[in-house]
């Protein structure tokens, strides 16, 4: 029998390959409230209802109108940088420089990203609008 080594690092299959490349050069902002825990992670605030009827009406009604999300380190991570100028491929380099070892950088924040932007936590600006907001313009 062949011995595998398990350290061994993971190929990115070409579907993943593809998507890294073409969310590379995207910018995201964030769609959602965050709160900073205090083990240096972040909590997400989500809407328990989503739209103009029951957003309007029956959100004020409610005794707890948010449910959180709570990201790890690494989530939480990635969540700060996305802030309306930063590239997911300047992210994901951050990433990797600050999670030395970690296995696919680019792909792992790819997926992130992408799952946030499915699920409405953030949303896609034009990178072209992107580079004309100030440093300091509080996004």
């Amino acid at each position: 029998m062949e011995k595998v080594d398990s350290r061994e690092v993971p190929a990115e299959s070409e579907g993943v390959g593809r998507l890294v490349a073409d969310m590379r050069d995207r910018v995201f902002e964030r769609a959602r409230e965050s709160i900073d825990a205090d083990d240096g992670t972040c909590v997400l605030q989500v809407p328990r209802f989503d739209g103009a009827i029951l957003g309007r009406f029956l959100m004020p009604r409610l005794r707890k109108p948010f449910f959180n999300i709570r990201l790890d380190r690494t989530g939480s991570f990635v969540w700060a940088r996305i802030d309306g100028r930063k590239t997911v491929g300047q992210i994901s380099e951050q990433w990797a420089a600050a999670f030395p070892g970690e296995l696919l950088p680019g792909a792992r924040v790819t997926l992130f990203v992408r799952a946030l932007a499915v699920q409405g936590h953030v949303r896609e600006v034009d990178p072209e609008c992107a580079a004309c907001v100030p440093a300091d313009s509080g996004r």
